[in-house]
């Protein structure tokens, strides 16, 4: 195994595992039978909250997780103005407190930092394309600000290389004159708006998001621009007077050679080299010995001075040598005029000030968190930020550009001995006298000098031995990491962060879209089920398969969790058919790690519910928690499963529904199947066909193809193409495109998906949400839909619907399609239908002119104008609303009566045929009827040609075929997953973003438009009877034929009745009951499905789309970020460990906090995690305290729901050991994971922690380490 447990430990919960099961059952015996064991042992559920109540809880929860108000209850009024004083200036809390010894601390450390910051200062300000008094001014306005706002004890502020460097890069990308006063105004602005950035997220306690930038991407963006910031230095440090601007390696480098022969000034190097030299020695010696930290302390103004003193003596600077010249001296003249407000420049700032405030918030949190660790004192961060931010508006209104807390500064701080932030007041005070005394002192430091200060400050930024251990750890923390780095040492600094932060959130995504699943195998001599390949003696139980789920299930992820499980079910039994070992009757989902699940992922249980009915296989669950077990009541899904086969543990289910007697025949399979299994061990022709059938499964299913299939296919595609004839007129209205390329569409891609897709149902051409979305782009870019170019961009938009399906199943990246969840899909259709029947009020009263928006406001405003009007026609009103109500007659004839599923399907082209007929009798085309005049017939032509490859349409083309082509995706593979489940086979998603991919892209060199899976049709085509996909040939052939031969018959066809189709076809989008459904399981999901559907009808389609999946994206973000860490207690009776809120009864044990974190750690949420169980550990004492009761001495902390964690959830368990240890409390760890378990020994925290302090599971750390048995 890879986790040591003591024998002692195991061996007592071998005992009390034994000792707990044997009292639960009839007999006494461990193998005894159970018989009351699911009535003992019911899973709780915790008491229903008011909505209020639950929204208030989460907010409470999530933002205010502190308890900032608690010290202001059952105080008076004056009190509370005291203590809000103190909480917004800590100052007055702690100055208190203050004496001549903590002051003697601070006035040593703040002498000792002023003379490292102030040629630091005047060195940084070059990097900022500023002049040099400018880093002084920061130095000396925004400490004495912070040192009243602060938390932290150690922070020294000013400016800072990093900060500087993309300050200035970000400023001389807006304004290349860098010597102009607009530049300068710019660098107040940005500034102000850094400190408005900062301030306004602590005061809406938005903190967590500069967690996003993780641990990983923060070293290599420190490395990389170090070594910019190094590079740049070149140029003072070689006497260049022509360099480049561009912060590049390449650029830099070439920048140095060519300037070899003729830019170098040897002086200038002699110089510079010289001090960089001692200021490395200096460095070395206090790295050394701790005691010597002054040495390198004050060595920068020891170069300042003697190479100041040397230039002056020699007159250096005639002979070439660059000095600063001069220096502003007095105190900071006020800026606050000299700030945009207003005109161009002001968006610059905003977003300059973002970026940097962001970077240097992000620095000073960190840095404050490190040294706050090592004295054991709490950081706020939200107070952090308040402070930060308001130095920052202050700075930019006294002539000071971003500051924040610098490390090699803060570090000197520390070790100098400082005991409060009055060290910095000390520095400033020290700043300020060299503003006004000294600084025309500095007239002739050479800048060799500063740039060799910089650099020797920023050579600690290249962290290798953190590179290596971010290697060992986590490799996707490394690349990370290696994004950030080579970003800004090869393109730029603000590059370099947008990779990395891209990085870490495509992690994250993937570990949301794809959680890990395991197989889960009985220890021998327990009733522990473990991961069977981290625990290789934990044998699996005859005739069941149990496997765990590491994730909460959401739409991302949900699909996959239901495929995969059916993967594992199917390969299970495959290898035990070859073993001849017995079938699998039970499967058992261990639900612990899912802390959450969503109706996406309620549906994907019902579908496997479904799914292992009909292959004979009960579904039981095992520990589902508090938020999972009461969405579960609301669906209705613990009623479809059973109650009874809901049980607490693992354990409980095997011993209710496993083999009877004493399990002597396990066993274990360690084979996993791969996804070219198939291919194992087959001649190269084998192989070939296998390629073959699964590139094209008609030729395999085709093999076993009869004439009873035949029959069952031809009446469906018969029935089917009654009904999309007419739809396929219709909908090509939607696109605002001519009939005839909708009926192409029905021609050409159901032959092409007949032989390539894997569904049996889908019925394949457009749809009406599809095609509504793409006239309303198209039209976006192009108004006159009737001019040619708008016909070419619909197939350059179909073309590239096409491509990025095709990519989508080539490069198996199908699960982003997930991102589109239930919810928001029932919000963005619903919606959709609305706008659809809307805009169908133009054919069915008759009104000649109608807007071309698709929001409600513009669709009523238009009917409004032509009933004021009189812009309507009575027979189109008549013949449109009778069809209209025939249809829905006929539809509600079939959802009631199953049978006649076939009056529905052909109620379509009834209409159309009577519609006609009476049109061309009565002549009521003349009479104002508009009817379709004139459908092209024949083949469809070429359209290759067609289609832009270049020119300012390719990209339009393209944003709108990705959409377009994503929704359509989204449609076909709901509806395929649905008959799936419903006829028991699997649907290949890959396989059907390939097949639809080809079928477009097919389709657009066809003169065909963007097609998907209908539902309507698919529903039709599954109710008579269709067996495979051959039922798309009978439809293709069936539509050939009217284009043939039958188009001139649609001549007389009135457009109201084409109307009435489309309504009553998108009547069924509208899901009343899934939206109260949705409302019920989760209020999330509500929003995202709202967020689309009020998208749709009062913007457009396009932005309902970005509101839904961003919605969606925030759940997810809002999950990761904030997990729920909760306490757990002991079930009476048993070695059960539950959370107590769900589990009333349960009781903790003395002496011990027992926690679990509910959540993978990550960089997003490390911090919260450990300030949460220090917190938890804070107010436990407290209770515990006023009931006089036993102090906590031990933290268990269950990692049973961590899935995975990465360096910066490594680095937040380090903190949150020291922290524990400094208080004596110890922190041990129980039932780790695999992943989990392998990076902890990576990173040597095991050895930290102690590896007796690592359990297989909470029973037997409190066995080890908790009271004696009598006292529990």
């Amino acid at each position: 195994m890879s986790q040591r447990v003591s024998d002692d430990a195991m061996a007592e919960v071998i005992a009390e595992t034994r000792s707990d099961s044997s009292s639960r059952r009839h007999g006494g015996g461990d193998d005894a039978v159970v018989t009351d064991l699911p009535y003992m042992h019911r899973v709780g559920t915790p008491p229903k909250q008011p909505l209020f109540q639950e929204i208030k809880h989460s907010l409470m929860e999530t933002f205010f997780a502190d308890k900032p108000f608690h010290k202001f209850k059952d105080q008076s009024g004056s009190r509370k103005f005291v203590l809000a004083l103190q909480s917004l200036f800590p100052i007055l809390e702690w100055g208190r407190d203050y004496n001549l010894k903590k002051f003697r601390g601070d006035f040593v450390s703040g002498l000792t930092i002023a003379s490292l910051c102030i040629p630091q200062d005047l060195a940084y300000a070059k990097l900022a394309y500023l002049d040099p008094w400018y880093g002084l001014y920061s130095s000396f306005v925004a400490p004495l600000v912070y040192a009243f706002m602060g938390t932290s004890r150690d922070i020294a502020i000013g400016p800072v290389a990093v900060v500087s460097l993309l300050l200035g890069s970000l400023l001389s990308s807006e304004i290349s004159d860098t010597k102009s006063h607009d530049y300068v105004r710019l660098a107040f602005t940005a500034t102000f708006f850094a400190g408005v950035t900062q301030l306004a997220l602590g005061v809406c306690r938005l903190g967590f998001l500069i967690d996003f930038l993780s641990h990983a991407a923060i070293v290599g963006f420190m490395a990389g621009a170090a070594i910019t910031i190094a590079m740049q230095q070149l140029k003072g440090l070689l006497g260049i007077k022509n360099f480049t601007t561009k912060t590049d390696i390449v650029s830099v480098l070439h920048s140095v050679w060519s300037n070899v022969h003729h830019g170098w000034n040897w002086e200038t190097i002699l110089i510079g080299l010289s001090f960089l030299i001692f200021l490395l020695i200096t460095k070395y010696i206090a790295k050394r010995n701790k005691k010597l930290f002054w040495v390198s302390a004050i060595s920068p103004m020891i170069s300042v001075v003697v190479s100041t003193f040397f230039v002056y003596i020699t007159r250096a600077d005639k002979r070439g040598v660059s000095i600063v010249k001069h220096i502003k001296s007095g105190v900071n003249p006020s800026s606050a005029n000299e700030i945009f407000f207003s005109g161009k420049y002001l968006g610059a700032g905003v977003r300059v000030g973002i970026v940097s405030g962001m970077v240097a918030l992000t620095e000073a949190v960190a840095i404050g968190r490190t040294f706050a660790a090592m004295k054991d004192y709490s950081l706020d961060g939200n107070k952090e930020m308040v402070a930060m931010g308001t130095m920052n508006i202050v700075g930019s209104l006294t002539s000071c550009y971003v500051t924040t807390g610098s490390f090699s500064r803060s570090a000197v701080n520390f070790m100098a001995g400082c005991q409060t932030a009055v060290s910095n007041i000390v520095m400033s005070i020290v700043v300020l006298l060299t503003l006004l005394v000294l600084t025309p002192l500095f007239k002739y430091t050479p800048n060799a000098v500063l740039a060799s200060i910089i650099i020797a400050a920023v050579v600690n930024l290249v962290n290798i031995e953190a590179m290596v251990l971010l290697w060992k750890i986590d490799k996707f923390d490394f690349v990370a990491c290696m994004g950030a780095f080579f970003g800004v040492i090869f393109k730029s600094v603000e590059i370099g962060l947008l990779i990395a932060v891209a990085i870490s959130f495509a992690k994250i995504l993937l570990q949301v879209t794809r959680p890990r699943t395991a197989v889960l195998g009985k220890l021998p001599g327990t009733t522990v089920y473990r991961n069977i390949q981290q625990y290789p003696k934990a044998a699996q139980i005859p005739g069941m398969l149990i496997i765990r789920i590491d994730s909460a299930i959401y739409f991302s992820n949900s699909n996959y969790i239901k495929e995969r499980i059916l993967r594992w079910l199917i390969e299970e039994e495959s290898q035990r058919t070859e073993s001849e070992l017995p079938g699998i009757q039970n499967l058992i989902v261990e639900m612990s790690p899912v802390t959450d699940i969503d109706t996406s992922g309620i549906h994907a249980f019902e579908e496997l519910y479904k799914t292992l009915q009909k292959r004979e296989v009960q579904l039981i669950l095992a520990n589902p928690g508090p938020v999972v077990i009461e969405k579960l009541h609301a669906s209705k899904l613990t009623d479809l499963i059973g109650e009874d086969k809901i049980f607490l543990t693992v354990a409980d289910a095997v011993a209710t529904f496993g083999p009877k007697g004493p399990l002597e025949t396990l066993f274990s399979i360690s084979d996993n199947s791969s996804l070219m299994r198939k291919y194992k061990g087959k001649s190269k022709t084998r192989k070939l066909c296998l390629c073959l059938q699964s590139i094209f499964p008609i030729l395999d299913w085709g093999r076993y193809y009869t004439i009873r299939n035949l029959r069952g296919d031809f009446i469906a595609g018969l029935t089917t193409a009654s009904l999309c004839i007419p739809q396929d007129i219709a909908y090509a209205k939607l696109a605002n495109l001519d009939p005839h390329h909708a009926l192409y569409a029905s021609f050409v891609t159901p032959l092409v998906y007949a032989a390539m897709g894997s569904s049996r149902d889908i019925a394949i051409g457009p749809a009406a949400v599809v095609s509504l979305l793409l006239g309303a782009m198209l039209s976006h870019d192009i108004r006159d839909y009737k001019s040619h170019e708008y016909l070419r961009l619909a197939f350059t938009a179909t073309f590239f619907a096409g491509v990025t399906q095709l990519a989508l199943g080539v490069l198996r990246l199908g699960f982003l399609i997930d991102f589109l969840s239930d919810a928001a899909i029932v919000g963005f259709m619903s919606g959709a239908a609305i706008i659809i029947s809307l805009q169908q009020l133009k054919g069915l009263l008759g009104i000649p002119h109608f807007t071309k928006k698709t929001d409600v406001i513009s669709g009523i405003g238009s009917v409004k104008s032509a009933i004021v009007h009189h812009e309507w026609n009575l027979e189109t009103i008549i013949i449109g609303t009778s069809c209209l109500i025939f249809l829905l007659i006929t539809k509600y004839i079939g959802k009631k009566h199953k049978k006649l599923f076939w009056v529905a399907a052909i109620a379509p082209m009834t209409c159309v045929i009577v519609s006609t007929i009476c049109v061309y009798i009565t002549r009521a085309d003349e009479k104002g009827v508009s009817t379709i005049k004139h459908i092209k017939g024949g083949l469809n032509s070429v359209s290759a040609n067609e289609i832009f490859f270049r020119g300012k349409y390719v990209v339009r083309g393209f944003r709108i075929g990705a959409v377009a082509g994503i929704v359509a995706l989204t449609e076909a593979v709901s509806i395929g997953r649905t008959f799936a489940a419903m006829k028991h086979y699997t649907l290949d998603g890959n396989k059907e973003m390939v097949a639809m991919g080809t079928m477009n892209i097919v389709g657009s060199l066809t003169s065909c438009f963007v097609a998907t899976g209908s539902f309507s049709r698919s529903a039709v085509n599954n109710m008579a009877g269709c067996e495979t996909a051959a039922s798309n040939i009978v439809l293709s052939i069936v539509v050939l034929l009217v284009l043939t031969l039958f188009t001139p018959v649609f001549k007389y066809t009135p457009n109201a009745v084409l109307s009435s189709i489309i309504i009553a076809a998108t009547t069924n989008l509208v899901n009343i009951n899934a939206v109260i459904m949705i409302w019920k399981i989760d209020k999330f999901d509500f929003m995202a499905c709202m967020g689309a559907f009020f998208g749709v009808i009062f913007i457009n389609l396009e932005y309902a789309l970005i509101i839904a999946v961003s919605i969606s994206f925030v759940k997810i973000l809002f999950r990761v970020t904030w997990p729920k860490v909760v306490v757990l207690g002991k079930i009476p009776g048993t070695s059960i460990y539950r959370n107590i809120e769900q589990y009333p009864k349960a009781f903790q044990i003395t002496a011990m906090l027992i926690l679990r974190v509910d959540s993978p750690i990550y960089f997003t949420n490390c911090n919260f995690v450990k300030d949460r169980i220090l917190r938890w550990l804070r107010y436990e004492n407290e209770e515990r305290a006023e009931c006089e009761l036993a102090e906590i001495e031990y933290v268990v902390v269950d990692m049973s729901a961590v899935s995975d964690i990465d360096s910066s959830g490594i680095r937040s368990f380090e903190r949150l050991y020291h922290s524990l240890e400094k208080i004596h409390v110890q922190l041990v760890l129980a039932n780790v994971g695999k992943i989990v378990m392998e990076k902890l020994q990576e990173s040597k925290l095991t050895e930290l922690i102690g590896r007796d302090k690592i359990f297989l599971s909470v029973a037997g750390a409190v066995i080890t380490y908790g009271p004696k048995r009598e006292e529990l």
